[in-house]
């Protein structure tokens, strides 16, 4: 994008340019752009919502197949993108289908999810949980806050949840909510430990200070800021796998839910002291 309604946008940020390209609904803003020939072109585009959805259910390589490349029904994918508004509804349909359709365990997908809404991310651990703590909130003080499970909607289906290094945030919460309520196996790598509560205070030069006011908790108490979720199945995809469109966590995931062995467990995260949980870093 060379200029937003004649605006020139060199050394814009991404930030930037989406503040100037939104708008109400209905209204139209010309983008000058530079196609891949090197042409350039105005277009006149029509402002409008655009539901994006934030669960799909296939796969990254388009079919679910176990390691030998045979298809695999008995279990069904669901990709989480973020946790969005609409998120628990749409999971809840695509596992209802799932259910519908024989599905007898989960592979969840939470890698690059960067977070989104902590109240959507609660609501999704509380579907497969009946009871126990989701997750913790201790600001600089040690007051603490907690967020309890109720009666679950899919307590009794295996599942198993991928994470990678960018899983963050909410993607964490939600993971070790999982796993140490036992209900889910978490394969992939260590999550990327993004787990503080941000307030924004406004400058009187118009920008603006992200404060951290509190810290996020597993349900044991184990902190997540800087340390991340280890995962019950280590596993990194290398380039080679990545060329020959082979997806080694998902056969794995398959596998786990078959019934094979999990490896030894990690040793356990540490138990953050009173003052670990106090101090605060930022976090979406």
């Amino acid at each position: 994008i060379l200029a937003v309604d004649g605006e020139d946008a060199e050394n814009w940020s991404v930030e930037q340019a989406v503040i100037r390209i939104r708008g109400p609904r209905g209204t139209s803003v010309d983008l000058t752009v530079r196609h891949g020939d090197g042409t350039e072109e105005t277009l006149t585009i029509v402002r409008d919502n655009i539901p994006v959805a934030s669960v799909v259910t296939t796969p990254p390589t388009g079919e679910l197949v176990d390691e030998n490349g045979d298809p695999v029904t008995e279990f069904a994918y669901i990709r989480i993108l973020q946790f969005a508004r609409n998120t628990p509804q749409e999971l809840r349909d695509a596992i209802s289908e799932a259910e519908d359709n024989g599905a007898q365990g989960l592979i969840i997908d939470l890698r690059s999810n960067p977070g989104g809404l902590l109240v959507q991310t609660i609501e999704i651990a509380d579907m497969f949980l009946d009871d126990g703590i989701i997750m913790k909130q201790v600001d600089r003080a040690g007051n603490e806050q907690t967020a309890s499970a109720t009666a679950g909607t899919f307590t009794d289906l295996p599942v198993v949840i991928l994470q990678d290094e960018f899983s963050a945030s909410g993607s964490e919460l939600f993971a070790a909510a999982m796993q140490e309520h036992g209900r889910a196996t978490i394969i992939g790598t260590r999550s990327f430990g993004k787990g503080t509560v941000n307030h924004a205070v406004e400058l009187s030069n118009g920008g603006a200070v992200y404060v951290s006011i509190a810290r996020w908790l597993t349900p044991d108490g184990n902190q997540i800021e800087g340390r991340g979720i280890t995962p019950d199945v280590p596993i990194t995809l290398t380039l080679e796998d990545i060329d020959a469109q082979r997806d080694v966590a998902i056969f794995r995931a398959v596998n786990v839910l078959r019934g094979e062995p999990l490896p030894e467990p990690p040793p356990a995260t540490e138990t953050p002291t009173a003052t670990e949980s106090a101090t605060a870093t930022p976090v979406r």
